[in-house]
């Protein structure tokens, strides 16, 4: 009896805990804010598709927002049905889940770990169970049939690294890539790239295609500046290798780090995944800084957005060429200093939000031409009475159908 009376409980405290959950969710829905979009100038049509995911801070009201040109929905006061149905807040991942919920059931919901093409779904992780023992784990999905293969294989010479990560999924050829960063036990980190023959189901080619040495007082970074919200094919992988150390001094009795880190490595390479080849970028160390996650490649160009004392500037880089083009210069509504808040280089267009006692613009600017395509203000909407002072901070901007 006594067992059942507990069963009683914890179902009465279940019931409580989900009404309170509700109540809350139905007083925060009267709080929530509306972001619209204001057209100054250009085409309505380049944010007929936009999205643009950000949080939002009223005075003690913090929200999580998906702000499109027909709807601001406030993730936080969704039920639980609807977190549950929606699952992410990254777009290109949600689609997945739309469309294919049998192939992306269980899965985590990373874009590294995912491709999509016209008709292939592709999934790769890697399992570590210690550092002997490390597979790759991989599901692919073929859009025509439905069907689904699924297998795992052995990353080859795993032992040297303490942890390894999926940055770039890709299928070429009958083959699909995985990119993966490596840290070694012994310090230093590497760059690999595996290449399976999906109809053998083997690895077929393991490539590092760069080792980051130790650094003995301070670290090593490897980053991949390909767009982490980006499942789709793509010819280049574009990465940098930044390595710090550390100004020691002598203190009492003990080491101690002296002034700022000093960066002694700073390479920013390219690597094409369509004829195995990389090279390094050649350029003055000021340009190469300004090389981050905000630089991009379209049609076999880099373009490398910076603020400069003249405005607004995006470098170009020709691949092929292995040739530095023209700076184009890219003019905006607001021109005063450090009011750039996001910066998102997408399909060929760069996507500006800037920021002004809390008035906030979109520019929207050819990457070829530099001519503008939209200029707008994002309103800020539904405030509660009194509060005038807000924090808008962007997270994303993408594309929905």
């Amino acid at each position: 009896m006594k067992r059942y009376w507990k069963i009683l409980s914890l179902c009465m405290v279940t019931v409580l805990v989900i009404g309170a959950f509700y109540t809350q969710s139905g007083l925060k829905a009267k709080e929530n804010t509306k972001i619209d979009f204001k057209k100054v100038s250009g085409n309505d049509e380049e944010v007929a598709h936009l999205m643009i995911n950000a949080d939002l801070e009223v005075g003690n009201l913090y929200q999580s927002l998906q702000i499109t040109n027909n709807e601001t929905i406030n993730l936080n006061s969704q039920s639980v049905f609807q977190k549950l149905a929606r699952n992410s807040t990254v777009p290109v991942v949600n689609h997945l889940i739309e469309q294919y919920r049998t192939f992306m059931r269980g899965k985590e919901v990373n874009p590294n770990y995912f491709y999509e093409d016209k008709e292939l779904v592709a999934f790769a992780a890697i399992i570590t169970k210690d550092s002997r023992d490390s597979s790759f784990d991989i599901d692919l999905l073929n859009k025509k049939s439905k069907e689904t293969t699924s297998f795992q294989l052995a990353v080859p010479k795993s032992q040297p690294y303490s942890w390894m990560e999926v940055v770039d999924v890709q299928v070429n050829d009958g083959n699909l890539k995985v990119i993966a960063r490596g840290a070694r036990a012994a310090g230093g980190s590497d760059l690999n790239i595996y290449t399976m023959n999906i109809d053998e189901q083997r690895v077929v080619r393991n490539e590092v295609v760069y080792t980051a040495p130790a650094v003995k007082n301070g670290w090593v970074e490897i980053s991949v500046i390909n767009d982490y919200y980006s499942i789709q094919p793509e010819k280049w992988l574009l990465f940098k290798v930044e390595n710090y150390e550390d100004n020691q001094a002598q203190g009492e009795g003990e080491m101690a780090v002296d002034g700022e880190p000093k960066l002694v490595v700073n390479d920013v390479m390219v690597y094409d995944l369509e004829n195995n080849q990389s090279k390094k970028i050649m350029a003055a160390d000021e340009v190469l800084r300004s090389i981050s996650n905000t630089s991009a490649i379209f049609q076999s160009t880099m373009y490398i957005p910076s603020i400069a004392a003249s405005g607004f500037e995006v470098s170009k880089y020709d691949l092929e060429k292995d040739k530095w083009g023209k700076k184009l210069t890219v003019d905006l509504p607001i021109h005063t200093d450090n009011n750039i808040q996001y910066i998102k280089l997408m399909n060929g267009k760069v996507y500006i939000i800037q920021a002004t006692n809390h008035h906030y613009t979109l520019s929207i600017c050819d990457l070829l031409t530099g001519k503008s395509l939209y200029e707008g203000e994002l309103i800020v909407k539904n405030t509660r009475e009194g509060e005038h002072d807000f924090l808008f901070h962007v997270n994303d901007i993408g594309s929905v159908q």
